[in-house]
């Protein structure tokens, strides 16, 4: 009798893994769809250093637009400290990112398991950190943040619905429904703040502009 042949079954390696940055922030933007069809890292560190990578280009495009304001807070130090300045300023900036990052990664996570979403807290931080891809045209004067606000919803939408394998109506609710509460907690601190400044004794004076 012959023998069966044994057939070993070679481990998938992530698809992403040995993605180019330029790769990923053009499959992101552009091709989230297919992006998140395919992403399989298994870490969350390479998602992380894409962030980085994002708000790093955005911060130094923004102090270039921003130079003349810029360069006014940085008048008084030496010429010579400048750059360290600089870096130091980056690097804190970077960080405080990240810790934003986790925050809305959290955010996001409860209402994807109030969604009954099966999707681990690592797997929405990779989803907020690749969608984050727009920021790099929020430096754009003007139009940046909105554009860079609106295609970041789109695109995690469109991620959210890929990667989690779910419909995309679902997917718009679990994002749409965060941001909705955000804005109206900040309308109705407004409210608030505008009512107490109207019933201060200098609200006379703004009531006469309303």
């Amino acid at each position: 009798m012959a023998k069966k042949r044994v057939i070993k079954k070679v481990p998938v390696k992530d698809i992403n893994k040995n993605v180019n940055f330029l790769s990923k922030l053009q499959g992101s933007l552009f091709y989230p769809g297919e992006f998140f069809s395919n992403l399989k890292e298994r870490e969350t560190r390479p998602s992380l250093l894409f962030f980085t990578f994002v708000f790093l280009i955005y911060s130094l495009l923004a102090i270039i637009v921003e130079y003349n304001k810029v360069n006014s807070i940085l008048r008084d130090f030496s010429p010579g400290l400048v750059i360290p300045v600089l870096f130091i300023i980056l690097i804190f900036a970077s960080i405080l990112g990240i810790v934003i990052l986790y925050l809305k990664a959290l955010f996001l996570y409860i209402f994807i398991w109030v969604f009954r979403v099966d999707m681990k807290f690592n797997d929405v931080l990779k989803l907020r950190a690749y969608t984050s891809a727009p920021l790099i045209f929020a430096w754009i004067p003007i139009i940046g943040v909105l554009l860079a606000g609106i295609w970041g919803i789109v695109i995690e939408i469109i991620g959210l619905s890929k990667y989690a394998k779910i419909n995309m109506t679902r997917a718009a609710l679990i994002v749409l429904i965060p941001i909705i509460i955000l804005l109206v907690i900040l309308l109705l601190i407004v409210l608030f703040a505008v009512s107490l400044l109207l019933s201060s004794p200098a609200g006379f004076l703004i009531k006469d502009f309303l």
